[in-house]
């Protein structure tokens, strides 16, 4: 198969984007070599990689060229496009930092074409080029494209996608990535009908769904539980987007009625507020924030602990990684109704509240769920395995992908329409 161009922000030299790993291993072996652009200087993080890849930054550039590419982007047609269309297409009003936006996307992406041709990356008859999130990355590809017709793909995630999800409410060159790019991938069926209604498109071979997933080679089912304590589980960076604050009022006002223990995985720049506020909050209750954790060491956590219940409170999401994770390993999951959230977690193998839920509602719920018998929890758990098997199996949805992949560069195929 030809060489794999795959365009990132952290992976391999930081430890962002740990969703990719189980990607790259399961994609790795199908090309002959994978060459990785990553933003991110590399760092001691560490991370095992297939030997075929090969990886470059693309952050370095003098003050003097970035001032020239700004003046190259006042030539840049898509940019006078888009302001001419954002009141009618988006009811927004064009002003200086949507202006500073685009300038500063066009500038980030030519930033990246210029690696790109740089280290001779761009053959349509030898590379495929993959842009992990639909932002500058993609807009470098969709223009490189635009020029050789060469074979572009990018995936389409929660904050790339979701306009509410920014401050501004608003992501610049959307229409066009759709519009040029030879694929793009949404990682859930709500971010391809949000991405239809607000774009206006409707082309159903440029827009397609490709799922993510976790790969778990243990059957966690057999693990008995602790009848004594109840173990509770959330994974997220400690941000604003994802409300741990609310996990901590959960799990406090739940502690009532039954012992807990609540274990968090992640780290963020609200870390010691919500540290403080645990321990005001959650005296006499066991937990602890375990910080930055190798992913293997938290599937393996889950499938050597019994874990109850797993917790995603976000207010705004794609589909968590972290829930597919959870349920690879057999845990029912209590979360929010945001994003494509819905289409992971249901009332068989979980359950799903509204964004703004009452807390004292939820915490009934679940208690008496806690309190009922072996049977009903056991289905809860088959439920929420079988969900993972059948939907959000890493082996399964990295070979689909593939698929697409070879699907974009079979002849005709990236040929403009």
């Amino acid at each position: 198969m030809k060489h794999l161009v795959l365009l990132t922000d952290n992976y391999p030299n930081t430890i962002g984007e740990f969703f990719l790993d189980d990607e790259i291993n399961i994609i790795a072996s199908k090309f002959e070599k994978i060459t990785v652009l990553c933003a991110s200087e590399k760092n001691n993080s560490q991370r095992p990689i297939p030997q075929n890849i090969q990886v470059i930054e693309f952050t370095k550039i003098r003050f003097i060229e970035r001032v020239l590419l700004r003046f190259k982007g006042l030539f840049f047609r898509p940019l006078w496009n888009e302001l001419l269309f954002l009141k009618k297409s988006y009811n927004l009003r064009t002003n200086f930092l949507i202006f500073k936006i685009l300038m500063e996307d066009f500038v980030r992406s030519s930033i990246v074409m210029k690696a790109l041709y740089l280290h001779q990356l761009t053959d349509p008859s030898k590379h495929i080029l993959y842009s992990y999130w639909h932002d500058y990355k993609a807009l470098a590809i969709a223009r490189i494209r635009k020029k050789t017709d060469c074979h572009a793909i990018a995936r389409c995630h929660r904050w790339d996608v979701y306009f509410y999800a920014n401050n501004p409410p608003y992501l610049p060159y959307r229409k066009y990535l759709l519009n040029e790019l030879s694929l793009s991938c949404s990682i859930s069926e709500d971010g391809i009908n949000y991405m239809r209604q607000l774009h206006n498109f409707n082309r159903k071979d440029k827009l397609v769904l490709s799922r993510l997933g976790k790969i778990n080679k243990e059957n966690p089912l057999s693990i008995i539980s602790n009848l004594d304590v109840i173990t509770i589980c959330s994974c997220s960076t400690l941000t604003s987007v994802k409300r741990v604050e609310l996990i901590i009022d959960f799990v406090k006002s739940l502690s009532v009625h039954v012992k807990i223990k609540w274990v968090h995985f992640g780290d963020g720049i609200l870390k010691e507020k919500l540290l403080k506020l645990a321990e005001v909050s959650l005296i006499n209750i066991d937990y602890n924030f375990m910080g930055i954790v190798p992913n293997d060491d938290i599937l393996n956590f889950y499938n050597v602990n019994f874990v109850d219940l797993f917790i995603n409170f976000s207010e705004s999401e794609g589909i968590p990684v972290s829930i597919m994770e959870a349920q690879s390993a057999g845990i029912p999951v209590l979360a929010t109704n945001v994003g494509g959230t819905s289409e992971i977690v249901n009332d068989e193998n979980g359950f799903l509240v509204e964004k703004d839920f009452n807390q004292e509602e939820v915490v009934s719920i679940i208690q008496h769920y806690l309190s009922s018998n072996k049977v009903v929890k056991q289905q809860k758990r088959n439920a929420s395995y079988e969900n993972w098997k059948q939907q959000y199996n890493a082996e399964t949805n990295y070979n689909e992908f593939f698929k697409l992949l070879k699907t974009c560069t079979e002849p005709g195929r990236s040929a403009h329409h």
